[in-house]
């Protein structure tokens, strides 16, 4: 399973690229990052994240060709002044000859360093941005790295590990859905079934319970490095569905989740989808009938380890994970009836896979037929998966046929 794991990790290096639709970057900029710590960004770096939201919604006016030559005046045309844009240009601008300068084979993937700036240094004080599908994932790296060196490790720890849950929430409702519970606790304090459902959404039929990770896919994965993939997976699609699976196990073994605040998310006879979604793409990892396929392997997985292995402690965790999934699948399958159709209730997109199927979809029932429908293309690409799904015909905006 490991193996497969990392061949698909460098499958995706060599065919696919990080992107999300450029015009929804200034909508996660602005909420994952907030504007709590402008203040300390500026003292540290001379620029903010509120100015990293104007210099991305510039870029959003800007660019509309793969590649777009820039000029300064263009980085200007949503309020950002002179000085800040040249304090910015350092960190959001690949010199001249830098970009990918040590990326001398697909396996030396560390060297790969393109996809941490969105623009390249052009002639003549020009920019280049090679392709407006990696501005948006550019950006993040950019603030995200300016947070780690102007915050704490506490600071940044704590940024992180809610900013994914802020932005795909300020999505859906930017999409017209409102999530009924958002960092929602339950038996806090107790070392057993404690929880939090990260968003929640509801109609009369559905209940999709929406976990939300903020690791990225790191390019040791991308450089097919033994364990590598695993551990991203692991601490992904895994540790999101583990925490999803308990949600629904409570709901079925309560009928409803009585959270710390005194509200109650109710069962009522509905049916539970289970979404992961991570900050950045994760690739083929994050395709659907992979998982599927992998769900009976991981009920019989552990992984051995060199105990001297500098990531011995994530090896472990990553056992904990799969004892966790474990469980939780073996109640799954008592309800569903089986393995195949207690994972037919999973699925996994990216922020920017979610974003652009959110587009033409007008209700929670539709949401629930395009992520779970029991059919595959092959492509071990969620994204066109749902294209080539809509191109069939087999989606209808009522979410009939799921």
């Amino acid at each position: 399973m490991g193996r497969l794991l990392e061949e698909v990790g460098l499958y995706d290096h060599l065919f696919g690229l990080r992107q999300w639709s450029i015009f929804v970057t200034p909508l996660l900029l602005e909420h994952f990052f907030g504007t709590s710590h402008d203040s300390e960004l500026t003292a540290k770096l001379g620029w903010s994240a509120s100015d990293a939201v104007r210099l991305s919604s510039a870029l959003v006016r800007t660019v509309r060709a793969d590649p777009t030559r820039i000029h300064r005046t263009d980085l200007l045309s949503t309020g950002l002044d002179i000085a800040t844009l040249d304090r910015m240009l350092p960190s959001f601008v690949h010199p001249i000859g830098q970009v990918n300068r040590d990326y001398a084979s697909p396996l030396a993937a560390r060297g790969a360093d393109i996809m941490f700036r969105p623009l390249i240094a052009g002639e003549g004080g020009t920019f280049v941005a090679p392709a407006a599908s990696t501005v948006g994932p550019a950006c993040y790296e950019v603030v995200a790295g300016a947070a780690r060196v102007a915050l704490s490790p506490s600071e940044v720890a704590d940024l992180v590990g809610k900013g994914t849950e802020r932005a795909v929430a300020g999505l859906l409702r930017f999409r017209g859905f409102y999530p009924t519970f958002e960092g929602a606790k339950y038996s806090e304090g107790k070392a057993y079934d404690a929880g939090e459902c990260d968003l929640v959404l509801e109609d009369e039929g559905n209940i999709l319970i929406i976990e939300c990770k903020g690791k990225p896919l790191t390019r040791a994965t991308m450089a097919a490095e033994p364990g590598a993939a695993l551990l991203d997976y692991a601490g992904g699609v895994i540790a999101s569905q583990v925490q999803a699976l308990q949600h629904e196990r409570l709901l079925h073994d309560n009928g409803e989740i009585l959270f710390d605040d005194g509200r109650r998310l109710q069962l009522g006879g509905r049916r539970v989808t289970r979404l992961s979604v991570t900050l950045l793409d994760h690739g083929s990892l994050q395709d659907r009938f992979l998982f599927i396929n992998l769900v009976e392997p991981l009920l019989r997985s552990e992984i051995i380890f060199d105990q001297n292995d500098r990531n011995r402690k994530r090896f472990r965790d990553v056992n904990d994970e799969l004892d966790r999934h474990r469980r939780e699948m073996e109640s799954a399958q008592q309800r569903s009836n089986g393995v195949w159709a207690a994972a037919l209730g999973t699925a996994s997109l990216s922020f920017g896979q979610l974003a652009s199927i959110l587009v033409d979809t007008n209700d929670l029932a539709a949401l629930v037929a395009r992520i779970r429908k029991p059919a595959t293309f092959g492509t071990m690409n969620p994204l066109l998966e749902y294209h080539y799904m809509k191109k069939q015909g087999l989606l209808t905006s009522t979410g009939a046929g799921s």
